[in-house]
């Protein structure tokens, strides 16, 4: 497997890749002209890039405005407006001394350099500032205890946020949109939270690989060009109360081992609402999986365990093979609810033969392939089949999901809680991102199920 040419903790890529990065610049220039990327505030102060090389180096002519760098005084770097043309916007290595950057405005390194670069750093805090038109808008190279929180991060020519090689990393609250590869991508990180983040409109939403002990929780992953969410490789996770609408995929899981995927929305995915290729342990309770070309569809997957979701007018609701893992939590726990189901609800009882007495669950399983079968179907969804706290839906709402009866986050709705919403996309009021500029075109690179064309 390939992640666009670069290996972990080196900077840019291959000759392929340098190639269709230049030629997509333009287009990334345009892009950021086109949604209205933040300008500079009056408050900003133009100063040349930053480079802090051990805590020594934490000087007001490096930048630093105030602190001592303790945990009750960091040391703070603010208000800089930095033109990374040249080099790193804001470069800090080595250091365990806290810190914490803010409200600062760093643009312009395109290609060549990042917005905030962060290696073999402790204690840091980056938040309230904007990071646009640059390789990656904040790299995190063999770090640990760092938080990025409330950062507005666009037209990177790599990723927003990329963490590798680090521990206890939080990303929460940032807004990562119009990236052209990922939203966030984290590689053999542990101990990391991305929560309540907008990652839209990129390449990838979110993508993980080689992770241990992570949870994705209260993201909006929407209208991204391939795939919301994506586990590669990688152990203990949880996926709990995201958003993903009009991806190609919403969630892509490929070898990867203890993961609960639960209370997540998942809707008009053209290809699948969830690829699943090998992997084991995993479970998928109370999501809601509407109008894709295909639900869950799990290809060598062993000792996976799925039940209380919703199936809402899929094209092909759902698929195992080869048809080793449960699809029902057993009686009277039951199964999922199928809006294809055509059985009734008389009896009751583990083998649905007390009659009459029914008990909510069909009296006949649901088959899903030749091999693979709900024994309880549920004959309405179950609570928490959608993701709570969500606006109220948009008039494009799918009408299957409105019967559920809870909202559900859509496109373009403002949020009475949680991240901001996604404005409408060009293209249409149903917010397909098949009309997004800036797209990269050319060879064919593969993550697990998903071939991903840039």
């Amino acid at each position: 497997m390939t992640s666009r040419d670069r290996v972990p903790g080196v900077r840019g890529g291959g000759a392929g890749a340098r190639a269709l990065l230049l030629a997509g610049a333009l287009a990334a220039v345009s892009l950021a002209a086109l949604v209205g990327i933040p300008g500079a505030a009056s408050a900003y102060v133009p100063r040349a890039p930053i480079l802090i090389v051990g805590d020594a180096a934490f000087t007001p002519d490096n930048g630093v405005t105030g602190g001592s760098g303790t945990p009750s005084d960091p040391y703070i770097i603010e208000g800089w407006d930095i033109d990374a043309s040249a080099a790193d916007g804001i470069a800090i290595l080595y250091t365990t001394a806290h810190f914490v950057v803010r409200n600062v405005r760093v643009h312009s390194g395109f290609w060549n350099y990042v917005g905030v670069w962060l290696e073999g750093v402790q204690n840091g805090r980056i938040e309230g500032s904007v990071f646009a038109d640059n390789a990656d808008g904040v790299y995190v190279l063999n770090s640990a205890d760092v938080t990025l929180t409330s950062n507005t991060i666009t037209g990177s020519l790599w990723d927003g946020i990329r963490v590798d090689l680090s521990t206890r990393i939080s990303l929460e609250g940032n807004d990562a949109q119009w990236n052209q590869f990922d939203g966030v991508s984290a590689y053999e990180t542990t101990a990391l939270a991305v929560t309540n983040n907008v990652v839209s409109n990129n390449d990838w939403g979110v993508y993980l690989w080689y992770v241990d002990s992570v949870t994705v929780a209260g993201n909006n992953a929407s209208a991204n060009n391939v795939v919301g969410i994506g586990f590669d490789f990688s152990a203990n996770a949880t996926a709990t109360g995201n958003q993903l609408w009009d991806n190609d995929w919403g969630f892509d899981v490929s070898e990867t081992s203890h993961l609960v995927v639960r209370e997540n929305a998942v809707g008009r995915s053209t290809s699948d609402a969830v690829a699943v290729t090998g992997g084991t342990n995993l479970t998928f309770v109370q999501n809601t999986f509407v109008g894709t070309g295909g639900g869950l569809m799990m290809v060598g997957a062993t000792n996976t365990l799925v039940y209380h979701n919703a199936f809402l007018g899929n094209a092909i609701q759902a698929a195992d093979d080869p048809g080793a893992n449960a699809w029902d939590d057993g009686y009277p726990s039951g199964g999922n609810y199928w809006s294809d189901y055509a059985g009734v609800d008389s009896c009751s009882g583990p083998n649905q033969n007390v009659c009459p007495d029914p008990d909510g669950i069909g009296d006949t399983p649901y088959v899903i392939d030749a091999d693979s079968r709900d024994r309880y179907p549920l004959m309405s969804p179950a609570p928490g089949m959608t993701a709570k706290a969500g606006p109220t839906l948009g008039t494009d709402a799918p009408a299957m999901l409105r019967q559920i009866g809870e909202p559900a986050m859509m496109r373009g709705d403002a949020p009475d809680s949680g991240p901001v919403a996604l404005p409408p996309t060009p293209g249409g009021p149903s917010g397909t991102a098949a009309s997004n500029p800036g797209w990269l075109q050319g060879p064919l690179d593969t993550r697990s199920s998903v071939v991903r064309a840039f």
